[in-house]
């Protein structure tokens, strides 16, 4: 047990700066962020880590003494799933579905471990804009390369990929039957797809691309490394596996749920 209480709270766009207003003046260690806003608490805060910088969105926030530093623990996270999943991304080429928050830092996380080629395929145009205002850095060493979100594209880059992420929130619970337009019939063994979704533990994306017989993993290893990384973030001392068991305990206890409950 953590001397430490851990709160959810649901803040309107409009009220972020009131909240950010409000943990500087409370005896808050720090605070997760999450979509819609990992981009926009950026802006409140007065320090940013080097991996805030590169991608522009953070979702954990260290408060010292109304001083407010940006971290983002998806990077680290996204890496020790990797790890738990046996691959090693240096010198390998990786397809990422989806061009938002998350897919930035799975872009950043992949950079600096040696990644040869990153493939983003989005479906809006506004995205690789975006990317350049908001995180240049993140595009500076030429390894990111935008495609449209078409299947015969997909395909043809499944060709030489050894790694697919869909970091697009669809498939998780409740609508966890849908899944994103891919060609899953282009995938193999020598692939390894990793969906960042945790809930369902196995998506309809991840058992599609399992029963092409490619390697799968989901994003419950990266939501127990980003736990750990927060809490050691606002001084605690935690470890990744600790963590990992017992959220695979919580998930296999759980009561598993439909789409119609």
């Amino acid at each position: 047990d953590l001397p430490m209480s851990y709160h959810a709270f649901s803040i309107a766009p409009e009220q972020l700066g009131n909240f950010v207003h409000a943990v500087r003046l409370l005896p808050v260690a720090g605070f997760n962020v999450t979509a819609p806003h990992k981009r926009a608490i950026v802006a409140y805060c007065d320090e940013k880590s080097p991996a805030v910088e590169a991608i522009g969105a953070s979702n954990c926030v260290l408060n010292r003494d109304g001083r407010l530093a940006a971290h983002n623990t998806d990077v680290a996270g996204f890496l020790w799933g990797l790890e738990q999943a046996g691959f090693s991304p240096a010198g390998k080429r990786a397809l990422i579905l989806g061009a938002g928050g998350a897919a930035r830092a799975v872009a950043y996380a992949l950079s600096r471990a040696g990644a040869a080629s990153l493939a983003v395929a989005s479906r809006s145009a506004r995205r690789k804009e975006e990317w350049q205002k908001e995180s240049p850095a993140l595009l500076a060493a030429g390894k990111i390369q935008f495609v449209p979100w078409r299947e015969e594209v997909l395909a043809e880059l499944l060709r030489n990929a050894e790694l697919v992420v869909q970091c697009t929130p669809v498939g998780t619970w409740p609508r966890s039957g849908q899944t994103v337009a891919f060609p899953f019939s282009a995938l193999n063994e020598g692939h390894l797809v990793y969906d960042l979704v945790y809930n369902p533990p196995e998506t309809a994306f991840l058992r599609r691309a399992g029963a092409e017989g490619a390697r799968t993993q989901n994003g419950l290893a990266m939501l127990a490394a980003q736990a750990a990384e927060a809490l050691r973030i606002w001084g605690f001392t935690v470890d990744e596996m600790e963590t990992y068991r017992l959220l695979q305990e919580l998930v296999n206890t759980a009561p598993q749920k439909t789409e119609a409950d």
